[in-house]
């Protein structure tokens, strides 16, 4: 599942939406320093996939806010 990391715990996850777009969900609020460091990371994450769709089995639940095992 493709996950989202602060401090060595998982605090969300991601996957692309129809469009391609990088949608992050997170499980819990952060503070504002580690959401920056979370869309820096996204940002980093849009340049590496450069347009590619990352196929992902969560993917549907992630981006219709259901909660994952």
């Amino acid at each position: 599942m493709p996950t989202v990391w602060v401090d060595g715990r998982i605090v969300g996850g991601w996957s692309q939406d129809p469009a391609g777009e990088v949608r992050i969900m997170l499980r819990e609020k952060l503070p504002r320093h580690h959401l920056d460091l979370v869309e820096e990371a996204r940002q980093r994450l849009i340049a590496f996939v450069d347009g590619d769709r990352v196929p992902s089995t969560y993917a549907v639940a992630l981006l219709a806010g259901r909660r994952l095992p």
